[in-house]
């Protein structure tokens, strides 16, 4: 979760020119065509089966153009727009929450809003996770990168350095808990509701505090 890459972010607001504005619409709208197109292919054919030769046929694009909005196959996996939504819906919870009750709030109200066929399309990408090797192989990777990235948001929300301990040990076992929830073997199919609930139950736990 929380898995924002190729997002851009600056403290200062820059200003947009109308001709970036303009094609904004279209380039959202081709990064999802292309993200689409591969998550249907890795579903039919398998992940290790779909080159990104194959995707880039299937999209209607030229290789250059793959390239321009996904630098690896992975990140095709990866990325995922819910992340960047649940991090502004963070920004935005009230002060009197801990960070990991306004982090709950911020995944309900996200996975809340989904519709039945958006949930079964993120049980599938979180399973091919789980179930795919050389997906597997990019979960520290990925992991290190979102405990960098949360732990500025949660440097901002309590009004401290990224530099202190207690920030970067907080944000490191938040995603070691989900990290956990993501590799455990289900007894049966999840659905996204179950790995919500899952999340949501670790986060619980880790909020009320562990003492054993």
């Amino acid at each position: 979760m929380l898995q924002a890459r190729t997002s851009e972010s600056s403290s200062v607001s820059q200003p947009k020119s109308k001709n970036l504005d303009f094609w904004a619409p279209k380039k959202a709208e081709t990064r999802q065509i292309i993200q689409k197109t591969a998550l249907y292919l890795f579903k039919t054919h398998g992940y290790e089966a779909t080159s990104i030769d194959d995707i880039v046929t299937a999209s209607k694009i030229s290789s250059s153009t793959f390239f321009r909005y996904f630098k690896t196959k992975p990140a095709l996996v990866f990325e995922d727009s819910l992340d960047l939504q649940i991090a502004e819906l963070f920004k935005q919870q009230p002060s009197h929450l801990t960070v990991v009750q306004a982090l709950r709030n911020s995944i309900h109200q996200v996975y809340g809003e989904l519709s039945p066929k958006q949930l079964q399309d993120e049980a599938e990408r979180l399973e091919m996770i789980r179930t795919t090797p050389a997906l597997r192989a990019v979960l520290f990777e990925e992991c290190l990168y979102n405990i960098d990235s949360f732990s500025v948001l949660i440097a901002q929300r309590v009004g401290l350095s990224t530099k202190d301990k207690t920030i970067r040990v907080l944000s490191g076992a938040i995603f070691g808990a989900l990290l956990s929830i993501c590799l455990e073997k289900p007894k049966q199919s999840k659905t996204a509701v179950d790995w919500i609930n899952a999340f949501e139950q670790a986060l619980e736990l880790l909020d009320k505090g562990i003492s054993l």
